[in-house]
């Protein structure tokens, strides 16, 4: 990605411009012109692409297409469907998750007077990493983190009721050596 963003900003992009799209039309890295002038991808070309990789990947076969809805759920609506969900499941602002649908109008004024950041965007995406990575490192990183913290707790309750235990011997007069001769 590193790479990808440097070779735009080498060819003339402002890849600063935070309304400039992350994923763009395909152009000649030599037509300066068309560097300074970003075009987004259509949607149509998100949904090619992945019938393309479905297709070659064994996943769906490769039919004739008489009718543009033959499968029972479009790919490309399913994956934007999933991605949404999960954004609002984790509570990413909607501003936000419209941008990173690619929609570049969302409510109203919003697109005028929106002024988050880059790091307030990314902020919002981090919200989500748990629920759209397919890797489990990122789950097994917080189930990691949840259970040393319910192991701490554990630990701390464990030793205030042991040293209620303790006062209560002592109060009753008995010590430590005393409490192996109890039946």
């Amino acid at each position: 990605m590193n790479n990808y963003l440097r070779n735009k900003g080498d060819s003339g992009e402002d890849i600063t411009n935070e309304k400039a799209p992350l994923l763009r039309k395909q152009y000649n890295f030599n037509d300066k012109n068309a560097a300074v002038n970003p075009q987004f991808i259509a949607p149509a070309t998100f949904s090619t692409t992945m019938d393309k990789m479905l297709t070659e990947s064994g996943y769906r076969k490769s039919t004739k297409k008489v009718d543009k809805y033959q499968h029972e759920n479009m790919a490309s609506y399913a994956c934007r469907k999933f991605f949404n969900s999960m954004w609002i499941k984790a509570g990413v602002e909607y501003g936000t998750k419209e941008f990173l649908k690619g929609r570049r109008t969302t409510r109203g004024l919003d697109t005028t007077y929106d002024r988050l950041t880059v790091t307030d965007r990314l902020n919002e995406y981090l919200k989500a990493v748990e629920l759209l990575t397919i890797d489990s490192s990122q789950r097994l990183k917080k189930q990691l983190a949840d259970s040393e913290m319910t192991n701490k707790v554990e630990i701390a309750e464990l030793r205030n009721e042991n040293a209620e235990i303790r006062a209560m011997y002592i109060a009753m007069g008995l010590h430590d050596g005393d409490l192996n001769n109890i039946d």
